[in-house]
């Protein structure tokens, strides 16, 4: 069974499969049914894949049944849906896998959807869309923001997004519209993806370079950070999340996490002062599985301990089991750190120190931390391939993103 199965169980002869998927924090049950088909009939075939929404076993059960005898009543009569448009896959796809992203990776999908997507493939059958007809969107997609492209057109509330989008931008959306698609294989939509592989822009002289805090602006964060973490705490809603905010952004920068990754950590997957080396102990975290680039042991700096035995200060939720960021409650931090990444710059900016953007105007934003972190270590002559297997990335990457800070030693 898959690594994507978890606690599985099946029903109606093996035709239906109710599972949970890893690290999903609700524990919602998945289906996944085959689809029946009658022998008279040459219907799509493949499977029916659906959140049931729900953390109960037998409403979940209930809910999978009535789907398997609904497929099978359409099947029996004929009834399939061959002329399915991708504007439908797409609303079918977000409905069922869409709204499981956060309303950041929502927004930013609906954006290139409604933008780009859409308007060139929106009333095209599923089934029509081959390999020379992506080719022909990629030319639209490069050309839209041309003088005469069709988003010359569009009104200023858009204009932002009119620069001629980067490699990684392209192969975002690339990966959201094959998404999109091999879903519908899965439900029977149609038969195959047809080759998405998008053109390579021609290389910008832009610097390109991640945004990173200089060492003024890291050692401003960081007192900050202390300030606030120093400050009397009162029995409220308000103080607990302050005081944990700042401790994540504090472990941000001791980690080069990915935000997600600390979001998912879990207090059995922090090991104070466990390793021992040449003598020395040292703090390790163990990245989970089901994170971007799988599992990994990351050794923090020092400021991480002091997040860490912070937290065990003021927080009842630290048991094995529970997450080590959470709220008022105990449930993990999902959402709203961003919004208060851009307070605390706002909060701390002066015309001495300019702490919105780097020295190129390029915005801060809570993955800075990390290049921070991984600038930082560059710097101090530690080396490539230790920096990207501590972060969970390839040398390669180091290279190709960080080669400013690696050519200034």
């Amino acid at each position: 069974m898959s690594k994507a199965y978890l606690n599985s169980t099946t029903m109606m002869d093996g035709n239906i499969l109710l599972y949970q998927r890893p690290g999903n924090l609700k524990g919602s049950w998945h289906m996944r049914i085959l689809r029946p088909r009658d022998g008279r009939a040459k219907g799509p075939g493949g499977y029916y894949e659906k959140s049931s929404r729900t953390n109960n076993l037998g409403q979940a059960a209930s809910m999978a049944e009535d789907i398997y005898y609904d497929l099978r009543s359409n099947a029996k009569h004929g009834i399939f849906e061959d002329d399915l448009s991708f504007n439908e896959l797409y609303r079918k796809w977000m409905a069922s896998i869409g709204s499981r992203k956060t309303k950041t990776r929502q927004d930013a999908v609906k954006r290139t959807m409604r933008l780009y997507f859409l308007p060139f493939f929106g009333k095209t059958n599923v089934r029509d869309i081959t390999s020379k007809l992506v080719t022909d969107y990629w030319e639209f997609r490069l050309t839209y923001w041309d003088p005469d492209g069709p988003g010359h057109k569009l009104n200023s509330t858009v204009t932002r997004f009119s620069e001629k989008p980067s490699g990684s931008t392209l192969q975002a959306e690339q990966y959201d519209f094959g998404a999109i698609l091999k879903w519908g294989i899965t439900q029977g939509y149609l038969q195959t993806v047809p080759e998405l592989t998008q053109p390579i822009p021609v290389a910008s002289s832009k610097d390109t370079a991640r945004p990173a805090f200089s060492e003024k602006q890291f050692n401003k964060i960081q007192g900050w950070l202390n300030s606030q973490r120093l400050k009397k705490m009162d029995k409220t809603m308000m103080s607990y999340s302050r005081r944990m905010f700042a401790n994540w952004v504090l472990a941000s920068l001791a980690t080069g996490a990915r935000p997600h990754e600390l979001f998912l950590m879990r207090w059995k997957h922090v090991y104070i002062k466990g390793h021992i080396k040449d003598g020395k102990k040292y703090t390790y975290v163990d990245i989970l599985e089901n994170t971007k680039t799988g599992k990994r042991d990351l050794v923090p700096l020092e400021i991480f301990d002091d997040a860490i035995n912070d937290i065990l200060k003021f927080s009842k939720h630290i048991g094995p089991d529970d997450y080590v960021f959470t709220n008022w409650r105990g449930e993990p931090v999902t959402r709203g750190y961003g919004r208060r990444f851009d307070e605390m710059l706002q909060a701390l900016d002066s015309k001495k120190m300019n702490m919105i953007t780097d020295d190129r105007g390029v915005r801060f934003v809570p993955y800075s931390t990390r290049h921070s972190y991984i600038t930082n270590l560059l710097l101090a002559n530690v080396p490539a391939a230790r920096v990207a297997k501590n972060c969970g990335t390839s040398e390669t990457k180091i290279e190709q993103n960080y080669d400013h800070t690696i050519n200034r030693n």
